[in-house]
């Protein structure tokens, strides 16, 4: 857990968008899914977060067709993301960079 705490403070330190960027609401469907885009000087971040017991699918095509995974709550989450079809496991938290 503090592995995860310093990841995460480090990268809002690395980017001012999750700090200081505007705040956007995505379209995470119904249940337990919060989805929403921070930007700031022209660097977007996605966030997307699954507080249910289950597997969750979101589209997000429209924000891209990719992204790239900054900090996940699964460590083994990294690379590139499919926005068309992102899967969020139970209780994970995805941080990514949009192009």
């Amino acid at each position: 857990m503090l592995a995860l705490f310093r990841r995460l403070v480090h990268l809002q330190r690395k980017l001012p968008a999750l700090a200081l960027g505007s705040y956007r609401p995505l379209d995470a469907g119904d249940g337990p899914v919060l989805a929403y885009l921070r930007e700031h000087e022209g660097k977007r971040v996605l966030v997307a977060l699954n507080f249910g017991p289950e597997r969750r699918a979101l589209d997000l095509s429209g924000q891209g067709a990719e992204a790239e995974a900054l900090c996940s709550t699964h460590l083994d989450r990294t690379g590139s993301l499919d926005l068309g079809r992102l899967e969020l496991r139970p209780g994970e938290g995805i941080v990514a960079s949009l192009p």
